[in-house]
């Protein structure tokens, strides 16, 4: 049990460092490297909401048989940028004993704090992070996040494709814009990233294609749908749903009562 809920903290850390990926990050925009290092998220102001997020993965067998797994977690943005995430592992089945767990991670870009805590252990950990700007060197930009919805006049779909000069194992990415819809009661615009495999490059006999659609709010500048679709390993969707764009409760980003705050450095063992 111990060893389960240590895997499924470090998978949030890593999904919260990645920043964009799957807006794990309760909607902040990350620069950086890592959770424990240098990552900071830059501040998206005035933009509060509050939301469920759903993730479904469903992985089809050669012998048909199909796995679904499941799991949701709650997220919040207040009009200070302040971003809440509270997530559980991924359910296969019946839940386990683990499904209990929660794990809250609230990152704050105004003061340039990451805490996080769970229900498990009654102590959460602040971490000091620094501000990247005033790391930066003179006359060097300052770090720009990058923004997640296309607006008007965005450029035609990329098509990368190999050169002579280049390695044959090379995957060819196809990427294109697909206008705009609504999600929920949401607009937003996607973009579709199409990735082809060639052959021999992973031990493959003929060529493996991947999909990957990403549909973002532009008002919001934040991800309401996101799709997966690999052949290895299945198609995962995520979901952002029962929406609420009020200002969420200040509650949501502070340590339960009854706990205990340890402080400690960005370079500090956490």
């Amino acid at each position: 049990m111990v060893s389960i809920r240590a895997s499924f903290i470090c998978t949030l850390l890593l999904a919260a460092g990645s920043g964009l990926g799957h807006g794990q990050g309760a909607g902040a925009i990350f620069v950086g490297s890592s959770i424990g290092g240098g990552l900071q998220p830059q501040a998206l102001t005035n933009l509060p909401y509050s939301g469920t997020r759903k993730v479904t993965s469903v992985q089809k067998l050669a012998n048909g048989v199909t796995i679904t797994r499941t799991s949701s977690s709650k997220e919040a943005r207040d009009s200070q940028g302040r971003t809440m995430s509270e997530s559980k592992p991924m359910s296969l089945g019946e839940a386990p004993p683990e499904a209990d767990f929660t794990h809250v991670i609230v990152m704050d870009p105004v003061a340039h704090t990451r805490l996080y805590w769970s229900n498990q252990v009654k102590q959460a950990n602040l971490i000091h992070m620094p501000d990247l700007r005033q790391l930066a060197p003179p006359h060097s930009p300052s770090p720009v996040a990058v923004g997640l919805g296309g607006g008007e006049g965005s450029a035609a779909p990329v098509v990368i494709r190999r050169t002579p000069s280049q390695p044959r194992s090379r995957p060819e990415i196809h990427t294109e814009k697909l206008g705009g819809k609504l999600v929920g009661n949401v607009y937003a615009e996607g973009v579709r990233i199409t990735t082809t495999i060639p052959i021999g490059m992973v031990g493959n006999d003929q060529p493996l294609v991947t999909t990957t659609e990403t549909w973002t709010s532009p008002d919001l500048k934040l991800v309401v749908l996101s799709t997966n679709d690999d052949p290895r390993t299945g198609l995962r969707t995520e979901e952002l749903i029962d929406l609420n764009r009020n200002e969420p409760p200040p509650s949501l980003f502070q340590v339960p009562a009854g706990y205990t705050i340890k402080e400690q450095g960005a370079n500090q063992p956490q």
